[in-house]
């Protein structure tokens, strides 16, 4: 037999004797922060609440950050994150971004995956025991709407950590107050502030971006209007030139009134949106307007110190009247409705009948019967 059919066995070393050390083995340490990702802990209680940074909770979010800890609940911020790929680890939406043809058509709505959904907020994970976790939950049922309420305000809010501290600091006040009365109202007038704070900042956000809109938009316009003027309806009159000046008075109104504006938050975009490109129209076709009435002669002529301004050769009484008409939202329109019923007035009076019975007559046309003292 070759000496390769046996192979080598190499003796294993035995252990040192250390029968003092090796009677007790040494439990694991948990980390000195518990803001910080590590183990989880092991050897305790079902009803305790075990819950790491890091470390998904019951409904699968993230814990990012946490509040407070008990025995029988934990106040923690989370965060869902959630993005498909493939078993590589690698992610065919970025695959798809790098691509060198941009997708077009039925294609591009077509993502080979959803686009990542996170959702954050300020929760409490309860006790294991089921009739614990009962009790703790109706504890926090009367601030389940207020709760609602912020987490639709906060969404998105870029500075949210001190109003994530309040909301956390409401709950361990319903949680520890173990049904006490004064701690569940001091719970919920802790949420009510905290929304109406986080409702103002959003009515601030609001009006700055209904504020953003209005200086672009303007802009856009006064470009349209001008190319207009001067390229698509040229020699049409002064109506393309109040029309501008429409637009200018409409920003001033705008940002004259904005303050006292009811404006949708920030959150609503398209309304704010939709509202100043609206306001900016109608001051443009008011301000056009209002110099057509005067140039036709539906307005009587103003006087001024400088004598009776002409809507057809006065420059600046043209401006003058735009800026009006678009400062002035209900001035146009209520110009408009008197000459509807004037004009409605006059029509009404053409219908009316002609032929009466004639006294002279002494009687009816069909002649007969005098109508007077027999």
């Amino acid at each position: 037999m070759p000496d390769d059919a046996l192979p080598f066995v190499e003796q294993p070393v035995p252990p040192p004797d250390h029968a003092d050390t090796a009677a007790e083995p040494i439990a694991p340490q948990p980390p000195a922060n518990e803001n910080t990702p590590g183990p989880p802990l092991i050897n305790a209680s079902h009803e305790i609440c075990h819950l790491r940074v890091g470390d998904p909770d019951e409904r699968g979010n993230t814990v990012k950050y946490i509040y407070s800890r008990d025995q029988e609940y934990v106040v923690y911020y989370s965060r869902l994150e959630y993005s498909s790929t493939n078993p590589k680890g690698d992610d065919p939406a970025d695959r798809a971004h790098r691509s060198w043809l941009p997708r077009v058509g039925r294609r591009a709505s077509k993502s080979p995956v959803d686009l990542p959904y996170e959702s954050e907020g300020v929760q409490a994970q309860l006790s294991s025991d089921p009739a614990k976790r009962k009790q703790l939950r109706q504890l926090l049922l009367p601030l389940g709407t207020e709760r609602a309420k912020l987490q639709a305000l906060l969404s998105g809010w870029p500075r949210r950590q001190s109003y994530d501290s309040s909301v956390a600091i409401a709950l361990q006040l319903a949680l520890d107050g173990d049904g006490d009365a004064a701690a569940a109202a001091n719970a919920l007038q802790t949420l009510t502030d905290t929304k109406l704070a986080i409702l103002n900042e959003r009515e601030v956000a609001g009006k700055a971006q209904y504020v953003r809109f209005t200086l672009v938009l303007s802009v856009i316009g006064l470009f349209l209007l001008v190319l207009a003027q001067h390229n698509l309806f040229k020699d049409t009159g002064n109506f393309w030139m109040g029309a501008q000046a429409g637009v200018l008075g409409a920003v001033l109104s705008i940002a004259i009134g904005i303050r006292n504006k009811a404006v949708a938050l920030d959150i609503g975009f398209a309304g704010n949106l939709s509202d100043s490109a609206l306001r900016l129209v109608i001051g443009a076709v008011s301000g056009g307007t209002l110099v057509l009435l005067f140039s036709t002669g539906l307005l009587p002529s103003l006087h001024t110190l400088k004598g009776e301004q002409d809507a057809v050769q006065s420059m600046p009484f043209v401006l003058l009247l735009g800026i009006i008409a678009g400062f002035v939202e209900q001035l146009v329109p209520s110009l408009l409705d008197e000459q509807a019923n004037k004009l409605r007035d006059g029509q009404d009076a053409k219908k009316a009948p002609a032929s009466a019975p004639d006294p002279a007559a002494g009687g009816n046309k069909a002649g007969g019967t005098p109508t007077g003292p027999a």
